[in-house]
């Protein structure tokens, strides 16, 4: 009963908004139909125009590569803290 309101919460705030905007992906949204519900359904459209550019995979491989770095950067940060004695980083884990 106690974990109900968070998980309606999180459902709320994260959930909800995460499928409209995948429903959204398969419509038709230009500036004028955004604050309306009434828009055309496309499809796949939207996904074959974007990956028809030119620009698309390097922009995903850099996305790639910039989401393992951040999360193994802070990583390697903290096992070269533990390996110092978190004397040069100024951490004071020492186990």
């Amino acid at each position: 009963m106690l974990v109900a309101f968070p998980l309606g919460f999180l459902f709320l705030m994260a959930g909800l908004p995460l499928i409209y905007n995948v429903v959204m992906s398969f419509q038709e949204v230009d500036m004028f139909s955004l604050g309306t519900f009434s828009r055309p359904w496309v499809g796949f459209k939207n996904y074959v125009d974007l990956f028809a550019q030119p620009e698309t995979l390097p922009i995903l491989y850099n996305t790639a590569i910039f989401v393992v770095g951040s999360i193994d950067a802070p990583r390697e940060v903290f096992q070269m803290s533990r390996v110092a004695g978190g004397a040069q980083f100024g951490v004071g884990y020492s186990f």
